[in-house]
Formats: C-alpha cells, structure tokens, sequence
C-alpha cells in the first residue's frame, strides 16, 4: 500500500491529469472478476484519454448488486478517492426517479396522466396555442411542444416548494410544436410535470419523491439538498470542465431539480434497479406494481433517431430494440461538468450505471461494454443505424420556424445535405443515425432530427425539423 500510496503521490505532485486507479475504500464483488476488471480498464482508458479525474461504476446481475467500485479522485490534482458511494450529479437520470414518482401517485389516484396538465396546475402559453391540450402523458414522454429553454440559475429560487413562484413569474410560455406532434427532448416540460407532482401530492416535491422512490427503493444518500451536501459532507465528486473544477450545486434551481437535481452515488441507482427487477415480478412491490413499471420501460412514442422505429421513448426511460438482439432501457444524463448513464436490460435482470466527474466524455460507450461483457454479447456485430444516402432527398425542402431559426432551407445534391437559416448559416448535416443528423453551430453540435408527419397514413416523411433549439415546420415539398 505505501508503493502505491507514494506513486500516486508523484503522479499528482507532476500535475498529470489522471493517475491511475485509486483502491476504492468501499467496493462490492470480487475485484479479481475477468468481466469486471475488463470493464475497469475501459474506463480506466476512458480516464486517461479524456482527463476524467473520477469515476463510480455499479452492476447489477441477476436482479442483485454485483459489483462496485470508484476509481480516481473527487477533485483534479488531489488525493482524495472515488469510491462506489461518493455522490455525483445525476442530471437527466432523474427524469426516471421522476416518471416513478409519477406513477406512484398514479396508483394512488391522485394523477391521470390522460388528463391536460391545466387540470392541475395554472401553466399558460402565448397565442396561439391552449395549454389544455397538453396532457401529463405529454410531458413524461417529451412529446407536449414546451420548448427546451435554458435556465437562468442566477437568478431562481433554489427554496424547496418554489415551483410554482418561478413559471409565475417567467409568464406564458412560447410552443415549438402542436402537442403530440413531435418528440423533442424538454427539460422544462419535466419541470412542468414536477410542478404538478408537487400540488397533486400536497407535499414540496422533494419530500413526495423521498417517500415514494428514494425511501421504498433503498436509494439512501441521494438527495435534492446540494447545497446541503456541499455544506457538510466530504464524500462528493466536483465537477470538471475543459478549464474548470465546480462544486456540484454550481446549477440549482427549484424548476430544474425534477428534470435533473438528484445528487446520488451509483449504489443508489443499482439499488433503484433492484427495485424495478423486485417490483416487476410483484404485485404490491415496495416502489412500484408491475403495470407501472412497465408503462415506464415500453416506448410510447417514436423518438424517430433510429431508423424503423427501434428507439422509443417510455416514461424517463428510453427503449431500444435490436441492440445485438436484446431489449435495453437506458438514458443517459449530462451537464458542463458531470456525466451518467444508467443502462438495464429487464429481461435478463442486469444493469450498470456508470459515474463520470467531468463533462468531456460521456460513458455510455463503457456501459456499452459491460453489457456486451456480462451478457456475453461482444462477439455479436453492433447494428447499423445507417441509412443510404440515396433516400436522403425526403428532407429537402423549406421548413419554418416563428421563434429561433426562421425559414430554414435544406438542400440534397445527391450525396449530401446541407441546411441554411438566418440561425445556423450554410452548414453541412452529417448522418448521426436514422433520420438524426448533427451540425457544426458556432462550435458546438446542434442534433437535427427530420421527424415524420405521424398523423399521416401512411406517415408523411420530414415534415418537421426538430432541434433542442427550435422547430420548423415544412412549407414546402
């Protein structure tokens, strides 16, 4: 121990980005597995070329924790280890704790997720659209229309229970798109929906998800109270960008803790999909009846980013068919300086979720990995998600866009495409997957999606270009 304790020490005093893996003090399984240690060194490589400081990894297998374990540290350039219960931001993985909580309090009759969201909550849009035609199961599925807008975290409330203060006072709200008509990944759509899983449990929604998913699922040392956290606990990662080191409640908001606040360590979420595999056999679970669960894992609307519909999206969780033959339930969560994955496969009762402190690189390749490792997959061929560029001339056309992009026009020579707009300029479309493509915006990746006319029959391709960071709507063939 004091060879290693001294080398480590060396690496850090030269400033190396990453030193190596750090012998977590809490870990579970057998360290000496071939499968696991496979998986360690991927994110080992992982670390060192990407300068992740830290990372956390959790396996279930066969309905039960496996395996756990940290490696490197908390914060860049010191002695402080990750291990498998430090606590990470979460981000995106808590859209599944809430669509729980959610059907929870659909067990208990207090929500109909077919019910429009006014029914709950005074949330209003400017002309010409009618919030009552967004419904609860809009919203968990991404497909209500509510713009993915930015936050302002400066300058909102970061008091429990102050939801509803904050869209009073950021007013009627813009629509991208007719509800139901596209899916379009919203964040504050998921802010809504915490909005009204506050007022129809009568509780701050903080308390309502520690009663019904954090307590039942085991889920012990996740928490909202970041602030609280940095305040008194040691045992977190802080985040690392690029060229900066933050602490994690550097984005806290009371309207974005539903769609993204969970502060927890990758046991929490094993222990959350011990829960899901326990629950789903059931009936009467601790968390969750079987329907419930499997109203959350089953797609429910075509995310259209796979070609032949093979991802779907259900209730904060991702489906996807035809990965080297079995059925996954993912998603993955992100910010400047943190990224997660959490990755199941139900049917088999195996799922790994994976910890990164840093914002460059994101680990779902490495989860990738462990499935292909545990299920013993890694000799099957990944899918193609490709599509022949001889059918690209369906997204050619003019496509409108009233509040960010204005008249986009997408042009095919053939081979390629190409996209103009007063917002993007004259930019190329590289094929991502399906009819996903991505752009090169200023520096930075702007996912482009042509979605279907899917009221059509048959469905009329491209009628829509959808972005994070506006919609438009085809005006010309």
């Amino acid at each position: 121990m004091k060879k290693i304790v001294a080398s480590l020490a060396a690496c850090i005093a030269a400033g190396a980005l990453h030193c190596g893996k750090i012998a977590p003090d809490i870990a579970v399984g057998d360290p000496s597995d071939a499968r696991f240690q496979y998986v360690l060194g991927k994110i080992e490589n992982d670390m060192s070329r990407y300068g992740v400081p830290g990372a956390a990894i959790a396996i279930v297998e066969n309905g039960e924790l496996a395996f756990a374990a940290g490696l490197g540290t908390k914060k860049r350039g010191t002695f402080d280890p990750v291990d498998a219960a430090t606590l990470f931001r979460a981000d995106s993985l808590s859209k599944m704790v809430l669509a729980a909580t959610a059907m929870k309090l659909v067990e208990e009759g207090r929500l109909d997720l077919a019910q429009p969201i006014t029914a709950y909550v005074p949330f209003t849009l400017e002309p010409p659209y009618d919030p009552s035609t967004i419904s609860v199961f809009d919203l968990l599925t991404h497909t209500s229309g509510i713009p993915d807008i930015s936050v302002n975290t400066t300058q909102c409330p970061t008091g429990q229970g102050q939801m509803a203060a904050w869209f009073q006072q950021n007013g009627s709200q813009p629509l991208w798109a007719p509800p139901g008509a596209v899916w379009n990944y919203s964040n504050q759509g998921y802010g809504v929906a915490g909005w009204i899983l506050e007022t129809v449990s009568g509780e701050r929604y903080e308390d309502a998800v520690a009663e019904r998913v954090f307590g039942p699922a085991n889920m012990s040392t996740a928490t909202y109270d970041v602030e609280g956290v940095v305040a008194s606990s040691p045992d977190y990662a802080l985040g690392h960008t690029k060229t900066q080191t933050l602490e994690p409640d550097f984005y806290d908001c009371a309207v974005t803790r539903p769609p993204g606040g969970v502060l927890a360590s990758v046991l929490d979420y094993a222990h959350f999909a011990e829960t899901l595999f326990a629950n789903a056999q059931n009936a009467g679970g601790a968390m969750l009846d079987p329907s419930s669960i499997s109203s959350m894992e089953t797609g429910q609307v075509d995310t259209d980013e796979l070609p032949g519909g093979q991802e779907r999206y259900g209730f904060g969780l991702e489906a996807i068919d035809g990965y080297k033959g079995v059925h996954v339930v993912m998603h993955t969560g992100s910010d400047d300086a943190y990224h997660s994955i959490f990755l199941s496969v139900p049917d088999q009762k195996f799922a790994v979720i994976v910890f990164y402190n840093s914002g460059v690189r994101s680990p779902e390749t490495v989860a990738k990995d462990a499935l292909d490792e545990f299920l013993n997959l890694r000799d099957i061929p990944a899918p193609s998600y490709a599509t022949d560029p001889s059918t690209w001339g369906k997204y050619a056309g003019s496509y409108f866009d009233p509040n960010n992009f204005g008249l986009v026009t997408v042009t095919f020579d053939g081979a390629h495409l190409a996209a103009d707009s007063p917002y993007t300029g004259s930019v190329a479309l590289t094929q991502v997957a399906g009819d996903e493509f991505a752009a090169s915006v200023q520096g930075n990746t702007l996912d482009v999606t042509f979605y279907p006319d899917s009221s059509a029959n048959p469905p009329t391709p491209a009628k829509w270009f959808v972005t994070r960071a506006g919609v438009g709507e085809r005006q010309s063939p």
